[in-house]
């Protein structure tokens, strides 16, 4: 059995504080007698003398900083987005401020208050304590009287529990039913709760639409709780916006880009996404995860927006003017808005490249500037797959001081300098595990993998790019990518049960 509280000053003073942090301030009466918060109103009025003295003892004292025309504002604007007023309950269980006991300090009435704002309330039931003899025209305009602005009306159970008149016995005796007389009056039904319901995840995919437009692709649930401006948590949110909707923002971007600008792997998953296949059917073909395709696919977007401003830049330029012919002929395929993918296979470039060169060719000096600090940065990290040569190579070249000066002492084209610079930051970024796991499956299993296999895993060890090996050995990369990623899972399982005994 549970023991009756023994309310005092001090717990009671307690229990206020408590309930103001998690409210965030001081309850209304209304509200806390609603909540069926504990000690009683009645308690609190007994023990501190009025409901105020109350929260001042507590420290939370009551604002009554609100002037009639700013509650008249904001009751106008509530009026304005549900259509019409609200009951008291409704008004304290959205949240909105002032509150009930404000609204009522300056008006007495709530009645008065809505009025006041510009709306008209329920007919006072005391008028119709009379008998009154209804029509079914007199009905009608009963009803049209309650409904909103936008044709809706209030269902049945909030007619009858907001004591509106006529009563549901009497529109069902002259009509037959509630939902008769709506359609007779021209009407719709739609509940508060439902508008409200509506209007709530109204905001959320506004947030989303927002979040996904900052981010560049759909937020994650972990990306959706870190945001500042989330209205909700993602556990809530996510029901609501359901799949059809998360999908919507990739689907859109994709749809909108050239994918003209997109380079293999990424441009074949963008072209099957585009043309109806799901992430999972996607995933399900190339034997990887659903996050792996969808991160191939938004480094598609990404990259056929960075490619296109590059494109955008050799529009203006004239292949004339230029002395290099690699340079001309990559300027002249741009202009000419030929496929990324096929100007990758014919200068040789990657994608990276291929819009460095552009760059280079628009403004040389900042290019080379930036390429020269770049490169510095990376010496300072010492990448372990550069070579002696590389070494002493950069170490010349940063004592040229500019990519410029060092083309004239050695006497080498700047060109020729900002490829092998490129190619040295493309080492730098290469991740030294996977070089080590490459060696170590040649070491354990060189002997027993196939051969073609084997020559992907020697490249890799090697230091090259898997793309640059694909490439070189004339493989295709996303079945290598496949390959590759299945012969890790099954090391890691194998080390697994290893570990197991």
């Amino acid at each position: 059995m549970s023991r009756t509280v023994q309310w005092t000053r001090e717990n009671a003073l307690v229990a206020l504080q408590a309930a103001a942090q998690d409210h965030g301030g001081a309850w209304t009466k209304i509200a806390w007698s609603m909540a069926h918060k504990q000690p009683s109103t009645a308690t609190l009025e007994k023990l501190f003398g009025s409901w105020s003295s109350a929260w001042d003892v507590a420290g939370y004292p009551v604002n009554y900083g609100w002037t009639p025309m700013a509650c008249l504002q904001v009751l106008h604007k509530v009026g304005v987005e549900r259509g019409q007023w609200i009951t008291m309950a409704e008004w304290t269980q959205s949240g909105y401020s002032p509150s009930v006991q404000v609204i009522l300090h300056h008006f007495g009435h709530w009645r008065t208050a809505w009025q006041a704002a510009g709306f008209d309330a329920p007919l006072d039931r005391r008028e119709f304590l009379g008998y009154k003899t209804w029509s079914k025209a007199e009905i009608v305009n009963a009803l049209k009287r309650q409904a909103r602005v936008d044709g809706t009306i209030m269902g049945m159970v909030e007619w009858r529990r907001r004591r509106c008149q006529p009563s549901i016995t009497t529109i069902r005796k002259y009509w037959g039913s509630y939902a008769r007389a709506i359609q007779a009056a021209g009407l719709t039904v739609q509940t508060d709760r439902y508008r409200e319901m509506q209007r709530r995840q109204g905001l959320w995919k506004t947030a989303w639409e927002q979040l996904s437009h900052e981010l560049g692709h759909p937020p994650s649930r972990q990306e959706w709780d870190a945001w500042p401006g989330r209205p909700a948590s993602a556990q809530k949110v996510w029901p609501v916006i359901g799949g059809e909707y998360k999908k919507t923002p990739l689907k859109r971007e994709i749809a909108q880009v050239n994918l003209d600008l997109v380079a293999n792997p990424q441009l074949n998953w963008a072209l099957a996404y585009r043309g109806g296949a799901s992430i999972k059917e996607l995933a399900q073909a190339q034997g990887l995860t659903r996050d792996c395709i969808r991160e191939g696919l938004i480094r598609a977007i990404q990259q056929a927006r960075v490619v296109g401003a590059a494109f955008d830049v050799a529009r203006t330029l004239d292949p004339d003017h230029l002395t290099d012919d690699a340079t001309k002929k990559l300027i002249t395929a741009a202009r000419a808005n030929l496929p990324l993918a096929q100007i990758m296979e014919e200068t040789g470039l990657s994608a990276r490249q291929i819009v460095a060169r552009i760059h280079e060719a628009k403004d040389p000096t900042v290019v080379s500037a930036a390429a020269v600090r770049r490169l510095a940065k990376e010496l300072a990290q010492e990448p372990v797959l550069w070579t002696e040569d590389d070494y002493r190579w950069v170490h010349h070249v940063l004592d040229a001081g500019s990519i410029e000066v060092y083309a004239r002492l050695y006497h080498e084209s700047v060109q020729s300098i900002i490829a092998r610079i490129s190619s040295l930051h493309a080492v730098a970024r290469r991740k030294p595990v996977w070089v080590q796991w490459a060696r170590d499956v040649l070491e354990q299993s060189g002997t027993l993998l196939p051969v073609n296999l084997r020559a992907i895993l020697e490249g890799l060890a090697a230091g090259e790019s898997l793309r640059h090996v694909t490439a070189r050995l004339g493989q295709d990369y996303t079945r290598t990518c496949r390959h590759l990623y299945r012969l890790r899972q099954s090391e890691q399982r194998f080390a697994f049960s290893v570990a197991q005994g």
